[in-house]
């Protein structure tokens, strides 16, 4: 049984739907800004949110596998 057909509403894994993290963080306030200048940032799947539009549910890859784990 797919997951559109146990809710009704389509959904549509985009794998663009990504956010931002630091590669590396430091407690401190001023070695992780430069950690952050140094090392930089991150692609990861966004896990946090999913956007109803037209009728249809878009979220990522890893909200999906979070979804249908638990159903």
């Amino acid at each position: 049984m797919q997951m559109s057909e146990l809710t009704g509403i389509p959904i549509i894994i985009s794998p663009f739907m990504t956010t931002t993290k630091q590669t590396r963080t430091h407690r401190k306030k001023r070695i992780n800004k430069k950690w952050a200048k140094i090392y930089g940032d991150k692609l990861v799947y966004d896990t946090q949110h999913a956007y109803l539009i037209d009728g249809k549910v878009y979220m990522s890859p890893a909200l999906f596998n979070k979804l249908k784990e638990s159903i």
